[in-house]
């Protein structure tokens, strides 16, 4: 399931600093931790809708043989939106704790006196 292009938007910023000294900025995973939280909502949200629908199909399956088709759809549709939803929580638990080491780090290299 396409969760709007988080995944290619995060293999991008890792692939920018593998193998260098650098880190991403607390700003790029602050970013990109937003937008997967406007995404892991929009998903739960679909994801209600589509159970509301899933029950009012399932209402009237035993009555019409295209109630049961639209409830078969709409349950792998809904199991495709949970496995999506789950994979970006995965992401905003990571990005989270990215975002609050490099909030940490970031105030740990300005009070470091000069050498």
């Amino acid at each position: 399931m396409q969760t709007n292009g988080l995944q290619p938007r995060l293999d991008a910023l890792v692939s920018r600093y593998r193998g260098t000294q650098a880190n991403p900025t607390p700003g790029e995973l602050e970013d990109l931790y937003t937008d997967s939280c406007a995404e892991m909502l929009r998903l739960e949200g679909q994801l209600l809708r589509l159970k509301r629908r899933l029950i009012a199909a399932e209402a009237v399956r035993s009555h019409d043989a295209v109630a049961v088709r639209e409830a078969a759809d709409l349950r792998r549709l809904r199991d495709q939106t949970a496995d999506a939803l789950a994979a970006v929580r995965t992401l905003v638990r990571l990005l989270r704790t990215a975002v609050d080491w490099a909030s940490a780090s970031a105030t740990y290299d300005s009070a470091e006196p000069a050498a």
